[in-house]
Parts: C-alpha cells; structure tokens; sequence
C-alpha cells in the first residue's frame, strides 16, 4: 500500500501519465519563472525629467517607462523606482553623495537591474570620455544585477552656457558605446523647440526618448532573461 502511495505521489510531482512508460528525464518539464522585476533609474536632471533647471514635466521617464511596462507585461509585474536626482554626478552616484543614494551599489537592493543616465555634469566638471566609460565599467562590476548605460541626451548647438560641452559630451557618448547593455539617447536629434533651453527635454521629447529607446532595451532585456515555455 505505501508503495502505491509512493508512486501517486511521484506521478503527481512529474505529471506522469497513464502509460508509464516514458521517464521524466526522456521528456523534461520547463519550469518558467517570472518574478517581479524592479528596474531603477538613476541619473541626473534628464532622467529626473526636469524642463529647466526647477520644473518638471508632469510625466517624467519614470512614469512613461512604468506605463510602457505595464503595457507589456501587465501592470504591476514590472516596477519602475525613480532615483534620479537633478544636478548630480556620476561621481556622486557611486559615493552616495547625490543625496538620494547609498554608496554604489547598496542602493541596488531589492532590485533586479539598473538604468543609469549620467554624463552630462560629469562632463562639465572636465571628467574626461575615458574617466566616466571606466567608471561605468567598474560600477557594472560591481553590480549583482545588470546594468544598463543610457547615453546623455545630445544639446542643442546654440547652447554656449558651458563652452565646448557639446563636443566633449559628443567623445564621452561614443565612449560609452562601447560598453555592454547601452541604451543610446545621444544618436537621437531634437528639434530646438523640444529643447527650450537647450539641453532639457520637453514632454513630448522625454515621451520620444522611453518609447523609442528606453522601454524597447529594458523589455527586451526582461524578456530575454525570462524562460520561454516549450509550445
């Protein structure tokens, strides 16, 4: 009798059928996972969604990036963590200077990949292309969980408020093209009127930049982390 029960108890584990013959090594069950993924995005005033230096558009990358997400996978099942601070550095990401942040990569807890958008402050403080695309290569090292590099949004030409950034963001974009997991905004071209002062996105710009850029990787990347059922 507890054989019997043994073997019902064995059939119900490995969904074994009424022949009997087949093992379930011979033919082996997928077992798909799907956790809650928690994305984070981190950066500067371009990833905070800032318009100019003080104002916000009403729906910044963190929220066009969840609603595309929601879209995709159902809402909820993807969370999207806003940790962007407007001014800062990537300098003071990994320091855990910005503010917001611990110390890199202690504020990656609890999630399951990174989007980081940093370049454009470091670059006005002179930090050199090679400087911030071996910074990105160390903090990936570092990181249990990957990380995706988002290139800075290009400038208008007629922004001379910081002489010369615009050739020197231009080096640091093609830089970081060479690391692995970029998202590259930098190629992107903005008419001047979605850059009112010359270098922050209007809405419309930020709703361009997620659609056709940032929310394609990220669920690209979640979808091919996940396992595809045998059909």
């Amino acid at each position: 009798m507890k054989s019997a029960l043994s073997l019902l108890a064995l059939c119900a584990l490995t969904a074994c059928g009424g022949g009997g013959s087949e093992s379930l090594t011979e033919h082996p069950q997928p077992v798909c996972v799907q956790p809650v993924e928690v994305v984070g995005l981190f950066g500067d005033s371009t990833q905070a969604g800032s318009i100019t230096r003080t104002t916000e558009v009403d729906r910044p990358p963190a929220v066009l990036l969840q609603s595309a997400l929601d879209q995709r996978f159902g809402a909820g099942v993807v969370q999207v963590v806003d940790r962007a601070v407007g001014g800062t550095t990537l300098a003071q990401l990994r320091a855990g200077a910005d503010g917001l942040n611990q110390p890199w990569p202690k504020s990656l807890t609890g999630m399951t990949r990174a989007v980081v958008n940093h370049a454009i402050n470091d670059t006005r403080e002179h930090v050199t292309a090679a400087e911030i695309a071996d910074a990105y290569r160390a903090m990936t090292a570092q990181s249990p969980i990957p990380v995706m590099v988002q290139t800075p949004v290009p400038i208008q030409p007629w922004w001379v408020e910081w002489p010369g950034l615009q050739d020197a963001l231009a080096a640091t974009a093609a830089a970081m093209r060479k690391l692995p997991n970029v998202i590259d905004v930098n190629a992107m071209t903005f008419a001047p009127t979605e850059q009112p002062d010359g270098i922050h996105p209007t809405q419309a710009a930020y709703e361009r930049i997620v659609s056709d850029h940032v929310a394609p990787a990220v669920i690209a990347a979640i979808e091919a982390a996940r396992c595809e059922a045998t059909k």
